[in-house]
Formats: C-alpha cells, sequence, structure tokens
C-alpha cells in the first residue's frame, strides 16, 4: 500500500491543474507566451518534479524499477503514439524530439528512476556521510547527463534520449528525492521565515521572468518550491472542498497527464485567445483557463477509470501486465 501525504497530493493536483492552463494557453487559445502561460511556466513542472522524487521514500530495487519502467513507458508509447498519429498523422516526432509531444515527462521519469538504481547500490550508508554521498552521486548523474547534451546537441540522438528535458528536470527531482530522505520539508515547516523569504524571492524572479528574462527561470522555480510546499503543508491536517478535489487531482495526475492532451489540441478557442491578448483581460483569462482545466481533468479522469475497467487496457495502456510477470 501506498502511504498517501495529503499535501504532496493537494500540491500534485493544483500543479497538474496549472499545468493543463498552460497547455490550454498554447494549444486552444493558440497564444505565444501569454502573461497567464508564463506565470504557470514559472514554477509548474520543477515543482512537479520536484514532488515526483518527494513521493520516493528510498531507491526502488531493480524489479520494482522495471515495474515502474512499464508504468511509465506504456502510456508514453501507446497514448503518446496514438496522440502523435492522430493529430499529425505519424509518430516519428514522438520519438526523436526532445519534448516528445508533451509526454517527455514519462520518458524523463522513466530515466530517473533508472539513474536512483546508482543510489540504491552506492548509497547503502545511513550514517554522517549519507547526504555528501548523495549529493556527489546526484552531482555525478548531472554530469554524466551534461556531457550528453553537450555531445549529441542539436542531433536526432539527442532527440531520442531528451537530454535537453533531462538536463533540465532532474536537479529538481533528485531535490525533492533528497528533501524527502533527509526530512528537510520537517526544517521548513518549523522556520516560517524560510518561506517569507522564499515567497518574496520567487515574486521577484517570477516577475522578471514573465517580463521576458528568462534566464531567471531556474531561480524563480527554485524559490517556487520552498513557497508552494509552504502553503500546502500548512494545511496537511486540514481539508476542504477544494483540498479533497485537489486530491482526486493528484491521485489520478498520470490519467490527466496522459489524456489532457487530446483535449486541449482538438478544442479551438483561438477567438478567445486573441481577443484576450488585446483587452489583457488577465483576470478573466485565468478564470476561464481554470474552469476549462477542471472540467478537462474531470473528463480524463472519467476515461482512465473507464479504461481501468478492462484488463487488456490496463495491460497495454498502464503496464500491469509487468506485475504478473515479476513477483515484488
Amino acid at each position: 500500500m501506498i502511504e498517501r501525504i495529503n499535501f504532496v497530493d493537494r500540491l500534485k493536483g493544483f500543479t497538474m491543474l496549472v499545468v493543463i492552463i498552460g497547455h490550454i494557453s498554447f494549444f486552444t487559445f493558440k497564444e505565444d507566451h501569454s502573461l497567464v502561460s508564463l506565470i504557470a511556466g514559472s514554477f509548474q513542472m520543477p515543482v512537479f518534479m520536484f514532488l515526483s522524487g518527494f513521493v520516493i521514500p528510498s531507491p526502488p530495487s531493480f524489479k520494482k524499477t522495471v515495474v515502474k519502467w512499464c508504468c511509465f513507458l506504456c502510456p508514453f508509447l501507446f497514448v503518446g503514439s496514438l496522440f502523435r498519429y492522430f493529430f499529425y498523422g505519424e509518430v516519428h516526432e514522438l520519438f526523436f524530439n526532445n519534448i516528445k509531444s508533451g509526454y517527455w515527462y514519462l520518458y524523463t521519469l522513466a530515466c530517473f528512476y533508472f539513474f536512483l538504481l546508482l543510489f540504491r547500490y552506492f548509497s547503502r550508508n545511513q550514517g554522517k556521510g549519507a547526504l555528501l554521498i548523495d549529493v556527489i552521486l546526484a552531482l555525478s548523474v548531472f554530469s554524466g547527463i551534461l556531457f550528453l547534451r553537450k555531445v549529441f546537441e542539436n542531433t536526432a540522438i539527442g532527440g531520442l534520449l531528451s537530454t535537453d528535458q533531462l538536463f533540465s528536470y532532474w536537479p529538481w527531482f533528485i531535490g525533492g528525492y533528497i528533501a524527502r530522505k533527509y526530512n528537510f520539508i520537517e526544517v521548513l515547516g518549523k522556520k516560517p521565515w524560510i518561506y517569507s523569504l522564499s515567497l518574496v524571492l520567487y515574486l521577484i524572479f517570477a516577475a522578471l521572468y514573465c517580463s521576458g528574462h528568462y534566464g531567471f527561470f531556474m531561480l524563480s522555480a527554485l524559490f517556487a518550491i520552498p513557497t508552494f510546499v509552504f502553503v500546502f503543508l500548512s494545511r496537511e491536517n486540514k481539508t476542504s472542498r477544494v483540498e479533497k478535489y485537489l486530491e482526486l487531482v493528484g491521485k489520478k495526475s498520470l490519467d490527466i497527464y496522459i489524456f489532457h492532451f487530446f483535449f486541449t489540441s482538438m478544442t479551438d478557442l483561438s477567438f478567445l485567445g486573441s481577443w484576450f491578448a488585446s483587452t489583457r483581460n488577465l483576470f478573466l483569462e485565468f478564470l476561464v483557463s481554470m474552469i476549462l482545466a477542471i472540467v478537462i481533468a474531470c473528463c480524463c479522469i472519467i476515461i482512465g477509470n473507464v479504461l481501468k475497467l478492462s484488463p487488456l487496457f490496463r495491460d497495454v495502456v498502464y503496464g500491469d501486465f509487468i506485475k504478473r510477470i515479476i513477483k515484488l
């Protein structure tokens, strides 16, 4: 049984909705670098990757890693190929492009779980030097990714390996893993001044990023993580209807992630995007985007629940067959 952490599920749910909002701006409203999408982009995927690492209490065994690979790569291959063929008539770009038509997250996460095997076999020490060993391993993996990125820059192999995505998101993922392992979140909860400082710095760097200074993205994301973690952590033992919905979205984030591209791509509301761009009505654009994101998330959850009623779809789409082959 997976141990659920309320603030993690809720923050994942919130971030997943923000991801959809960003994609609505780009795919549905046909806006290029709208303020709403820039605000969403200032933190969404780094926070989501941080949480993806945070939910791992310890590096999984090789068998569990294989199961995770199937759980990530089966929807990547099946749903990603279906999406690519349905909207573009080919599947080549799903494999030989860094962003893989938006499905890069599943591939990248599978790679990160592979990298975690190093931590399982070389970071068994739980003594005083454990943190140092983990940091060295994290930097070693990052150096390897950087090497591959330089060697295969602007090549088909670089696109196949998604070296840009691995390079961009490994620090956030492994940061989440290390924060969980060494209880850094508890320190954050006990020192509110860290939150206050992070909030101020996030607002500053996010504003710079949204104004076109994209070099501040890393700093914006860095301070966004403790900011949002603290806000949701402070509500860990409380609940509301909104938080219950966010928990549901967080728990169903895989279904929402793999299916939401169909909805955002097949819906053309470019006339609204043009109107939002001309009027600069940020509040109304955000409100409409949020309503659409909630509706899309609900539709994706329903589709996932229906597909999971079929053992065949559970095996093909979600890779459940591997659980019968590998006895954990």
